[in-house]
C-alpha cells in the first residue's frame, strides 16, 4: 500500500494492492499505474534512476 495525491479527494489517500493496475520498469524509474477508490487513475514513479555507464 502507498499514498498518492488524489485531485478528486483533494489530498493524500491510500492505494491498496487491489488498486495497482500495472508496474513497469523504465529508465526513469518504476512506474506504478493505479486507480483510487474514487475512480481517479494515475501514475506514481519510484525507484532509483539508472545511471549512464
Amino acid at each position: 500500500m502507498f499514498t498518492v495525491d488524489c485531485p478528486t479527494h483533494g489530498g493524500r489517500t491510500l492505494i491498496w494492492p487491489s488498486g495497482i493496475d500495472a508496474v513497469h520498469n523504465t529508465p526513469d524509474g518504476i512506474e506504478v499505474r493505479f486507480h483510487c477508490t474514487c475512480g481517479h487513475r494515475g501514475m506514481y514513479v519510484t525507484g532509483r534512476q539508472l545511471l549512464d555507464q
